[in-house]
């Protein structure tokens, strides 16, 4: 073992794609290398294996584990095929316990509760995402997994999607298609639901853990980053450092994750600072409903009760100069667990009826494009136009949220280098880049060359002694631009 590898105390949990686990050599020589690396609990993706299988198996039948219902179907040619599978096994010497099984009836996920004997209880989902664009199994996943707020949850597997094409990839993809859950991802870590541990901990590095096998002989290799530990935030504080290592093993194309827990942190989860995402701020309807939040919760601690038409028209400053009944700094935490509740719950709700929104509007226009197919008259095409122009709207109030959220971090952080910053800048570039430009009647398309160009330009014009050279005016170098 590596001695980066090595683990120095609390828990480990590990996680590979391991592209089928029907060899029994195979399994022997996966195990030993997971569990030699010292973890306590390994999740398996890609088994295509039923129960019985692993009942059946030398090297599998002796450890606890829950798996996920491998289904069989019938391809094209009428043999057998099974849906791909997962497994959570417990290593044999570890101190961790599988409480329950929360869900396994999805081949791509299984789902249960794990405790320790230095930690809280942990909600963790083995996971293999779904080929296809799929949000709605993304969305029960995390809401399954992170959304109990007396249990930290932890999302670990291959999700089969790119975050961040622009980094997560190489060579980078700027222009890589969105698909509707990488933006529902992206939405819930933008709205602190859940947190992409490894971008959080290391926020510039670019490591990858997939490779398909006809890229080995490649010379500029393709490979992306699919595999992920989501956590929700109040489990940050406990996590040491995730890992990422190549398996040296024949059909093995991604790298394991290996995320290590602090024991020492983990005897007592606490709650991370209260922190209401900026796009929330300006909300007027969530305004309201803080303030008088606030106001029903401090009124329930106060020495003498008030009525209730004094409470309706007293001020949240008035109130908090009132005598109460509990210590004021029992009183500020206890309102700043009550406003993280309320803001959890607007969030919940909100994003809710935010994915029906753009459910309703994605099957609107596609509607309306099977309606212009079959009749292009000038009535259904201003129907198209409008179902465009709405999801257009939709998607740019949601942009804007993202960028408000940048504003207020990039006030408070100044020019500390960021994700969601570089992602702008990468996004944004080519609109803010000259790719052409005519210089003495002849066309260039290098940039150094434009850049030179444009700096000596000014510096002409700028300069005392050709101050009035009506050669290089403002006019001219327009001109030239637009050419």
């Amino acid at each position: 073992m590596s001695p980066a590898l090595k683990k120095k105390q609390g828990l480990r949990l590990g996680a590979l794609n391991v592209n089928g686990l029907n060899s029994p050599q195979k399994q022997s020589a996966i195990f030993d290398k997971l569990f030699k690396n010292e973890c306590d609990v390994v999740i398996l993706s890609d088994t295509r294996l039923k129960k019985v299988d692993i009942d059946n198996s030398k090297f599998m039948s002796h450890l606890e584990c829950f798996v996920s219902d491998c289904q069989e179907t019938l391809n094209a040619n009428n043999r057998v095929c099974r849906s791909r599978g997962v497994g959570i096994f417990k290593n044999p010497k570890s101190e961790a316990e599988f409480k329950k099984c929360i869900s396994n009836t999805n081949s791509n996920k299984v789902t249960i509760e794990l405790t320790h004997p230095f930690s809280t209880d942990i909600t963790l989902s083995g996971v293999y995402g779904p080929n296809n664009d799929n949000p709605e199994f993304f969305q029960q996943l995390v809401q399954e997994t992170c959304s109990n707020d007396e249990c930290s949850g932890l999302i670990l597997g291959d999700l089969n999607v790119k975050l961040d094409p622009s980094i997560d990839c190489h060579p980078p993809q700027d222009n890589y298609a969105r698909e509707a859950k990488q933006i529902l991802l992206n939405d819930l870590i933008e709205d602190d639901i859940i947190v992409d541990v490894f971008r959080h901990l290391e926020p510039d590095k670019k490591e990858y853990t997939y490779m398909h096998p006809a890229q080995k002989n490649v010379k500029n290799r393709k490979r992306s980053r699919l595999d992920y530990a989501l956590s929700s935030p109040r489990l940050l504080d406990s996590i040491v450092s995730i890992q990422h290592e190549k398996i040296m093993l024949s059909g093995i194309d991604h790298s394991a994750l290996y995320i290590d827990l602090d024991k020492g942190t983990f005897q007592k989860a606490r709650n991370p600072p209260f922190k209401t995402p900026n796009h929330l701020c300006k909300n007027p309807e969530y305004k309201k409903l803080i303030k008088e939040s606030l106001k029903i919760h401090t009124c329930e601690h106060l020495i003498s009760p008030l009525h209730q038409d004094t409470q309706d028209a007293i001020t949240n400053y008035q109130l908090h100069n009132l005598p109460i009944n509990v210590n004021p700094s029992a009183l500020w935490e206890s309102l700043l667990e009550n406003a993280r509740g309320v803001t959890r719950t607007f969030l919940k709700k909100r994003n809710t009826l935010l994915s029906q929104e753009k459910t309703t509007l994605t099957t609107a226009l596609g509607e309306a494009e099977e309606l212009f197919e079959d009749d292009d008259s000038d009535e259904n095409f201003e129907i198209l136009k409008k179902r465009e122009s709405d999801l257009t709207e939709f998607n740019n109030k949601r942009e804007d949220e993202k960028l408000l959220n940048f504003n207020v971090k990039w006030a408070s952080k100044h020019e500390r280098p960021s994700k969601f910053f570089f992602s702008n800048l990468k996004n944004k570039g080519c609109t803010k880049t000259i790719t052409k430009m005519e210089i003495e009647k002849v066309l260039v398309r290098d940039p150094q060359a434009i850049k030179d160009h444009i700096q000596n330009y000014y510096k002409k014009i700028f300069s005392k002694s050709n101050c009035n050279d009506k050669k290089n005016t403002p006019t001219n170098l327009t001109a030239e631009m637009q050419h």
